[in-house]
């Protein structure tokens, strides 16, 4: 027997709270929050007025930008895997439960 015994229910929970926190670009959560400041950035560089601060806020932008979208990627992609791994690890489960009752319900004739 294996050591591995996951509550999907505790799972799930998990992962709602991980997708509030990274929200859904909309103003909630960090992927909101990384919208709204990426767009200050952008009128910080028009109000700079000055070509080598709007070079190095649009450098610093881009920088910024690409950073933001891995870890939000990243985050999703492991929010997903773990639902995926979770679904797999109940799928087990339910065919193991299946061959063993449909190997119990074709025992006849038991003699104690």
């Amino acid at each position: 027997m294996s050591g591995w015994d996951i509550d999907p229910a505790g799972v799930s929970t998990v992962l709602n709270k991980v997708g509030e926190v990274v929200g859904d670009g909309s103003g909630e959560g960090l992927s909101g929050s990384t919208n709204s400041g990426l767009t200050s950035l952008s009128e910080a560089m028009s109000a700079s007025g000055s070509g080598v601060v709007s070079t190095a806020v649009s450098e610093f932008f881009d920088h910024i930008s690409n950073l933001s979208q891995q870890m939000t990627s990243k985050t999703v992609r492991a929010t997903v895997g773990c639902s995926q791994a979770t679904q797999a690890y109940i799928d087990g489960d339910t065919e193991m439960a299946e061959r063993a009752q449909s190997r119990i319900g074709g025992t006849t004739g038991i003699d104690l």
